[in-house]
């Protein structure tokens, strides 16, 4: 995808209007147009800050494809998972991860996959506790051993797959 109708997405996805954005960068709403029209394009800085806005990373940005890894490509992985009986709601806490997708399916279980290619020891550290409280479902994944959130950032992929009721 290339970047004019990244740019056009992501805002859409955001919900803000052309001149939202613009306000935002601190540039004109026909930058933005001519941005999403692939009339022109934005220098490094604007690059740079519409990067942290969408909090995506400027290869994803200006790059052809997608930079995160598909569910199948990890060395290491942890996996943890739940039976639930009925319709629950979901209250769930991971701290940092470089990579987050939240799916549904047709099990029966909440599945917690964390993946990464760096972390050896994935399964010491760190802990996914799930709590069955009535009728909703407390989900936390918590470091161990020393693991920083910023580590977590930078090598961890977290995959949730909830029951579809």
């Amino acid at each position: 995808m290339a970047f004019a109708e990244k740019l056009r997405l992501l805002r859409k996805q955001a919900g803000m209007s052309q001149e939202k954005l613009a306000e935002k960068l601190g540039v004109s709403r026909q930058a933005i147009t001519k941005w999403e029209t692939g009339a022109g394009i934005p220098d490094i800085e604007n690059v740079m800050a519409v990067s942290a806005l969408f909090g995506i990373s400027i290869d994803e940005l200006l790059g052809n494809e997608k930079e995160e890894k598909t569910q199948e490509d990890y060395l290491f992985e942890s996996i943890t998972e739940y039976d639930i009986d009925e319709p629950k709601r979901y209250d769930m806490k991971f701290g940092g991860a470089k990579y987050f997708e939240l799916s549904g399916y047709g099990g029966e279980k909440i599945r917690v996959r964390l993946a990464s290619n760096i972390l050896q020891t994935l399964q010491n550290d760190f802990k996914v506790k799930i709590d069955d409280i009535k009728r909703r479902i407390d989900v936390d994944v918590n470091r161990r051993n020393g693991v920083t959130e910023a580590q977590a950032k930078e090598a961890v992929a977290v995959y949730v797959q909830l029951p579809e009721w």
